[in-house]
């Protein structure tokens, strides 16, 4: 089975709903560390995907995939493997 891991990056953040807002507070936004959990399906050195969601086969291996994200490389932080399948 593949592996799970928990990919840990820099994203993009922004666009509050607090509508209008000085220009003095939106100049101190910066960006965020998320974590994304699921199947690695793809690492190398321009992008990292995995698919949190899956069907598996009778011999619990994966299917299809779900909910696949593509993280660049560049915003990657870590990645740790959760279960080595």
């Amino acid at each position: 089975m593949t592996k799970i891991v928990a990919v840990t990056w820099f994203d993009a953040h922004g666009g509050t709903r607090n509508g209008w807002r000085d220009i003095k507070d939106v100049v101190t936004v910066e960006p965020v560390i998320a974590v994304s959990i699921g199947y690695l399906m793809s690492d190398t050195k321009k992008r990292v995907v995995i698919v949190p969601h899956a069907f598996l086969d009778k011999d619990g291996k994966l299917e299809q995939g779900d909910g696949e994200i593509a993280i660049p490389k560049s915003w990657v932080k870590e990645i740790k493997v959760l279960s080595d399948g």
